[in-house]
């Protein structure tokens, strides 16, 4: 099990899991105040604006492999077109400030948030140490004895090298078609 301790500013709203089968914790927008008079409780996104939300939620994981990603909500996304900007958002394990959400509206009409709409969610996840080694001669026969002992046939191929279909491109008649049309 992960534990998650986590502080919020006064205004800022719990993280809510929908269900306790939910893989994310649903975070909402806060309106923090940073000065003595506030902006209000809602903000307008224009089309393909990008707009900043402080949850005003601090985390502090209890195991250093636990880090947690940003991902969009389906609701608000299929519904107002608003995603965060860079989904998936990777919050690192020794991150200590709030976590921000950066929404950009995608439609084309202007779309309002308001105070303590759930805006994105945090979903943590377990990772291993890596241990990173530069290796300075010798990494072509590294790659060509694991690729010959695990079988692997990719190589540098990526971007959809391994094939955009699962089963065989359907064959279509030429001649068939330009009659039809």
């Amino acid at each position: 099990m992960i534990h998650i301790y986590y502080e919020k500013e006064p205004l800022a709203f719990h993280p809510v899991q929908g269900t306790s089968r939910s893989a994310g914790l649903d975070l909402c927008a806060a309106n923090i105040p940073k000065r003595l008079f506030s902006v209000g409780p809602a903000k307008v996104i224009l089309p393909f604006e990008v707009v900043k939300f402080d949850t005003g939620i601090r985390w502090l994981p209890d195991d250093p492999r636990v880090h947690a990603l940003i991902l969009p909500r389906s609701g608000i996304a299929v519904k107002k077109q608003l995603v965060p900007v860079n989904s998936p958002g990777l919050i690192d394990n020794d991150y200590r400030g709030n976590i921000i959400v950066a929404l950009q509206n995608r439609g084309l009409v202007p779309r309002i948030v308001n105070e303590g709409d759930k805006i994105a969610q945090l979903v943590p996840f377990f990772q291993e140490e890596v241990n990173l080694q530069y290796v300075a001669e010798g990494f072509s026969g590294m790659v060509e004895a694991a690729d010959e002992y695990y079988g692997n046939t990719r190589g540098q191929g990526g971007f959809g090298s391994t094939g955009a279909r699962i089963y065989p491109e359907p064959q279509m008649d030429l001649e068939q078609c330009n009659k039809e049309v």
